[in-house]
This record gives C-alpha cells, sequence and structure tokens, in this order.
C-alpha cells in the first residue's frame, strides 16, 4: 500500500506525473489500472488512457466504470463506433441497477444508468444514427436521478460526456486518510472538449406521442 498511498500524495501535490509513475510501479489490478487512465485523461494523453483504461476492463471484465471511462476515451478520439460499444458493455454490466455506488471500493463516484445511455446518444449522433441517438436521449431523460442531470435535456447533442471527475481515483482500502471535494458537475472535463460534429438534420417526426423531456429544438 506504500506506493498506492505515494501516488495519491504525490496527485494531491500536484505531482501527476509522479502520482502516474508510483501508480506503474504497481499496476497489477483492474482499480491501479483505471487510476493510472484516469489520470493520463487529465493530461490528455489519450493513447496511454487507453491503454491502461483496456487494461483495467481486461484484468475485470465486470468493471462497469472501465467501459464507461474507456467509452468516453473513445469519443474524445473520434471512434464513435467504439464510444457506443464501451456504452453499451457498462450498460450490460450495470444489470438492471439504475446506478453503482463505488464508493465502498474506494472510488468516490456513482455510475448512473442515464449517463452511459446519454454517452453513447453522443456516440450515436456523431456517426450520424440519429434514430438511435434520439432514442437514446429520450431514455436517459427518463432515467435523470441527480440535480445535474439536467444538461441531459438541454444539450442538443452539442455537450460533453459525463465522466469521472478530475481529481477522483480509487483509494487505498480502509484509507479515511485520502478525500477529494466531488466536482459540482461530473460531465467536467480533464481539458478542452472535442469540436462537436456538424449539426444534423432532425428525424422525421414520430406519431403523435406524450412529449418527452428531452428534444432536439
Amino acid at each position: 500500500m506504500l506506493k498506492w498511498n505515494a501516488a495519491v500524495e504525490a496527485y494531491k501535490a500536484g505531482n501527476i506525473g509522479g502520482a502516474i509513475r508510483e501508480f506503474e510501479e504497481i499496476a497489477d489490478s483492474a482499480k491501479i489500472c483505471c487510476n493510472i487512465g484516469l489520470l493520463y485523461l487529465e493530461q490528455r494523453n489519450l493513447s496511454k488512457a487507453m491503454e491502461y483504461m483496456t487494461e483495467a476492463v481486461e484484468t475485470d471484465e465486470y468493471l462497469a466504470v472501465g467501459f464507461f471511462m474507456r467509452s468516453v476515451i473513445c469519443y474524445y478520439n473520434g471512434d464513435y463506433d467504439g464510444c457506443v460499444a464501451d456504452a453499451a458493455m457498462a450498460l450490460d454490466r450495470l444489470r438492471a441497477n439504475n446506478f453503482i455506488d463505488y464508493k465502498q471500493l474506494g472510488l468516490e463516484f456513482k455510475l448512473h444508468r442515464c449517463e452511459v445511455i446519454f454517452n453513447r446518444a453522443l456516440g450515436y449522433d456523431a456517426m450520424g444514427r440519429i434514430p438511435e441517438a434520439d432514442r437514446d436521449m429520450t431514455e436517459a431523460s427518463s432515467l435523470k436521478a441527480e440535480d445535474y442531470h439536467s444538461i441531459i435535456d438541454s444539450t442538443n447533442f452539442n455537450g460533453v460526456p459525463f465522466q469521472v471527475p478530475t481529481g477522483i481515483m480509487y483509494l487505498p482500502p480502509a484509507s479515511s486518510k485520502y478525500k477529494y471535494e466531488m466536482p459540482k458537475s461530473r460531465n467536467v472535463t480533464p481539458g478542452r472538449a472535442p469540436a462537436p460534429p456538424p449539426a444534423r438534420a432532425p428525424a422525421p417526426a414520430p406519431a403523435p406521442a406524450p412529449t418527452p423531456a428531452f428534444s432536439r429544438s
């Protein structure tokens, strides 16, 4: 645990590179690989972030948050097929649950189903698959659970993906020493988000039905 603690201390001191080096010396678990991926993403090093997040989900194939974050990385890379595929994998790991709270596992983060579906909608929209994007966005809107989820109804596909907030990582087991203040919005990005895809014409209007909260207008 000494290296893990040292990595957390390095990060708290603002030394992201030092934190990564400490973590890379003990990168033998899904949690540590996930941490390294998150830190590389904060540095905007998408290739290394993808490498370690892939290692995380290969080490633990049930790690929903790992697939969730790999979907985000795919989106930033312009790999929208990968974004959609990994979002589907995260949803599969959520099973019938609307969220997974990772706090007891050392990660101060609650993964909501609506956030995964929202991100998949962004991927579908970027691919030009408008019906699937609209379907997902409507479903995401119906599953909103937190105040910050209101962005789902206002994004009009020009938003950025939800993701684990900057500064959040897996902490050493049974540790109460290392605490972080949660950012106010869970779709805070580690850097400048990629330019949104060009606006597309909306799909033909469906048959009359109750108006959902989400709308492209």
